[in-house]
C-alpha cells in the first residue's frame, strides 16, 4: 500500500491537494506534516477532516526536508509518494497502477509519472515527462522529478534521510537523488507518462531562473564535500540545468496551453 506524504505550512491549497486522495483504495494513509500552521482556513480544514485516512502530524520542522523525513519515519506503507501542498495528481487511478505494477515487478524500486508546471492563470508553462530513468542518467545529472516518484520505502532506508536546511534548499533533493544513483547499482524505475502531477510554478524550486542557478551552484558545493560522490560529480549541476531547458514551453515560440 502507498503512503502519501505532504509537507505543509499555512498553504490553503492543501485542500485541493488532498481532495480526491482518500477515494483511492491503494493509499493506506495521507500524512500531512504541518509545520505548526497559523492560517485559520488551514486549521479549519484540519479540524473538519472526517476520514481516518488523512492524518495531520503537527511538527515544528526545520524546513521542508525535515518535514518529509518526519513523515517517512511515521509512515506505514511499503511505497512512499511525496506531494507538495500545491500539487494535484491528474488521476487517482495512478495509485492503482503503481500498486499493481510494483506488486508484479518486485525487482523495480519505483514508478515515475510526469509533471506539468502551472502558472497563476492555469497555463502550462513547462512539462517534464521523463523518457526513462536509469542509474547512469542520474550519475550524469539527468535527474527524475522527485515529487513524481513513487519509491519503495526500503529505498529511503538504504539512502537515509534528506539533509536538512531551514532555507528551502532544494539542492538537497537533487543531492539525495544523486546518492540514490550511487548506492543502488541495480536501480530500476518504471516511467508512465499517462499520469502527471500538476505543480504550481513559483515555489522555492521554480521561482526564477536566478533561483534555479543558485540551487545548482549550491548542489556543486554540496557534492564537492561528499566522499560518496560519483566520478564526474562536477558535471552534474551543469547537465541538470541543460536537461531542463527543453521542458520550457517558450522554446521555438512562446506558447501557452490550457491546464487540464
Amino acid at each position: 500500500m502507498i503512503s502519501v506524504i505532504i509537507p505543509n505550512f499555512n498553504d490553503i491549497r492543501i485542500i485541493e491537494a488532498v481532495a480526491e486522495l482518500p477515494q483511492s483504495n491503494y493509499i493506506c494513509e495521507i500524512l500531512i506534516v504541518d509545520g505548526k500552521s497559523t492560517n485559520l482556513e488551514v486549521l479549519s480544514f484540519y479540524n473538519e477532516l472526517n476520514t481516518e485516512k488523512v492524518q495531520v502530524l503537527r511538527y515544528k520542522d526545520k524546513g521542508i526536508f525535515d518535514a518529509i523525513n518526519y513523515g517517512i519515519h511515521k509512515s506505514k506503507g511499503d511505497v512512499i509518494f511525496l506531494q507538495g501542498s500545491d500539487d494535484v495528481i491528474s488521476n487517482i487511478n495512478a495509485f492503482e497502477d503503481v500498486h499493481n505494477f510494483l506488486e508484479e515487478n518486485t525487482s523495480y524500486h519505483g514508478f515515475c509519472i510526469g509533471c506539468k508546471f502551472i502558472d497563476n492563470n492555469q497555463r502550462v508553462i513547462r512539462e517534464w515527462h521523463p523518457g526513462s530513468i536509469s542509474r547512469n542518467k542520474i550519475l550524469l545529472g539527468i535527474l527524475p522529478p522527485h515529487f513524481s516518484l513513487f519509491l519503495k520505502k526500503d529505498v529511503y532506508e538504504i539512502i537515509g534521510d534528506f539533509e536538512v536546511s531551514d532555507k528551502g534548499d532544494f539542492s538537497l533533493d537533487s543531492m539525495w537523488l544523486v546518492k540514490m544513483g550511487v548506492f543502488i547499482k541495480d536501480l530500476k524505475i518504471c516511467v508512465d507518462n499517462r499520469y502527471y502531477l500538476n505543480m504550481a510554478i513559483g515555489g522555492v524550486s521554480t521561482s526564477s531562473l536566478s533561483t534555479i542557478f543558485k540551487q545548482n551552484t549550491r548542489l556543486f558545493y554540496l557534492l564537492k564535500d561528499k566522499k560518496w560522490k560519483p566520478v564526474f560529480w562536477f558535471m552534474i549541476p551543469f547537465v541538470k540545468i541543460v536537461s531542463k531547458l527543453t521542458q520550457a514551453k517558450f522554446f521555438s515560440k512562446i506558447k501557452y496551453y490550457k491546464g487540464y
